[in-house]
């Protein structure tokens, strides 16, 4: 994988930067959404989320799509609503992730594992990115430059592991980063 290139670097296309964020209604999206907006010359950025996009994403280069990216066929659809608008991705970005609600906490001990909430970290923090990668990997393909970034976290470091607990979270991200190792290879190899 390579980094994000700085503004000045981004070299895709003359007529500007045209990027997705998906997860733009939570803190962190929200506010890669509105870097993205200030730092890159910006045909168009796409926000996708569940609610309602933060009111800084009010302007005219802003595309707002509500959807529940788990729901079966969800990211075929979301890139078929993008191909609607434009041709190519410059950048995806997936800021969706889950460690816990309302129901699910964090397990403390092996005790507390529950197959259900396993299910449901796995589905938002490793399975989702691949869907997205599947899904929008051919708008990418058709930038010399793209990037495709997912939010991870360092508890899903196999090594870093020192504390233990949150079993379920760990895994999920644990198998999250794999997943991006394994994108990488495979789309060096295949641009993107």
């Amino acid at each position: 994988m390579k980094p994000v290139p700085e503004a000045r670097e981004w070299r895709s296309h003359g007529d500007g930067m045209v990027a997705l964020v998906a997860g733009a209604a939570g803190g962190i999206g929200a506010a890669l959404g509105e870097e993205i907006l200030e730092r890159y010359r910006l045909r168009r950025l796409f926000v996708v989320s569940r609610g309602e996009p933060p009111a800084c994403f009010a302007t005219q280069r802003v595309v707002a799509l509500r959807a529940d990216l788990l729901a079966p066929g969800a990211t075929v659809e979301l890139a078929r609503s993008v191909a609607g608008f434009e041709a190519r991705l410059d950048l995806v970005f997936n800021c969706c992730g889950l460690l816990h609600d309302g129901a699910l906490k964090p397990e403390k001990s092996v005790a507390a594992i529950d197959a259900a909430a396993f299910a449901r970290l796995f589905a938002v923090n490793a399975t989702l990115p691949a869907l997205l990668a599947r899904d929008l990997g051919p708008l990418l393909r058709r930038s010399p430059d793209a990037v495709f970034a997912s939010l991870s976290a360092r508890v899903g470091s196999i090594a870093d592991n020192r504390a233990g607990g949150w079993y379920g979270y760990r895994a999920s991200k644990a198998a999250h980063n794999m997943l991006l190792r394994t994108l990488a290879l495979e789309w060096r190899h295949a641009q993107p």
